[in-house]
């Protein structure tokens, strides 16, 4: 694809097969999981907001806009505190329609 050096407008590229736009290489998505390397599979379920055990950050998943392209994959994982910001952090909204 073509390297636009920023976010980019909802619907402004074509939607994949399910419908949905930017899955990847917008912003990176905050997910309501812990973090753990090695991956153990606990990624699939979110925490509560309160859990001391799940330690301070969370997963952040499929790259953004100033990530190489080896990152911009749903299943490429990272790692933020949820206290953090930066401009290529987000997460998604999807409605059933």
């Amino acid at each position: 694809g073509v390297y636009r050096q920023q976010t980019l407008p909802v619907d402004s590229l074509a939607a994949n097969p399910w419908g949905l736009h930017h899955v990847a290489g917008n912003v990176w998505e905050w997910t309501c999981s812990a973090y753990a390397n090695p991956y153990d599979g606990k990624e699939t379920v979110c925490i509560r907001k309160n859990d001391a055990d799940a330690g301070p950050n969370r997963v952040i998943r499929g790259g953004a806009w100033n990530s190489q392209p080896a990152g911009l994959r749903s299943a490429y994982r990272g790692t933020f505190r949820p206290s953090g910001r930066f401009d290529a952090l987000g997460f998604r909204l999807a409605q059933d329609l």
